[in-house]
């Protein structure tokens, strides 16, 4: 017995998260000059150290049992390496939903505080935000320790 259909089926699933907002969002984004998520991740991470978890998340659209396409949550998680340590690092995707922060599909009310809580004593917090409200803000520092970073910009 082979798995290789699953294999080729969670690689078709991540091929559809990583289209992030669609052509349309990705195009928005770098109309404004800014990187998309994943272009600030890999910007940010020692090359090659960047591991997503959850990035599957998402509403999916389904013909049948066939999943057909796929909205990812509003942010993308992982594990990398920032100058050889190891980081958590939690980014908000703006090229889908305006990068709501509250979305069913996941936002920051529900990625923040999991991941840290995930792996926290293990690795420090860098968080990746675009521009945030004094709400976001306030939520946001209430999870951070005091040795943990916020990145801002584009």
């Amino acid at each position: 017995m082979s798995w290789q259909p699953e294999v080729d089926e969670l690689e078709r699933r991540k091929a559809f998260a990583s289209q992030m907002g669609g052509p349309e969002g990705i195009a928005r984004q770098r109309s404004r000059g800014k990187l998309t998520v994943r272009e600030r991740i890999d910007a940010l991470a020692d090359p090659g150290s960047f591991r997503e978890f959850a990035g599957l998340i998402g509403q999916g659209v389904y013909e049948g049992p066939r999943l057909v396409n796929l909205t990812p949550k509003g942010a993308v998680d992982g594990i990398c390496k920032l100058d050889g340590r190891k980081v958590v690092v939690t980014a908000g995707d703006f090229t889908g939903r305006g990068g709501s922060a509250g979305s069913h599909a996941g936002g920051f009310k529900q990625w923040a505080k999991p991941s840290l809580n995930q792996c926290r004593g293990h690795a420090h917090q860098v968080s990746i935000v675009h521009r945030f409200s004094a709400n976001i803000f306030e939520r946001l520092f209430e999870n951070l320790a005091a040795d943990d970073v916020v990145v801002c910009g584009n």
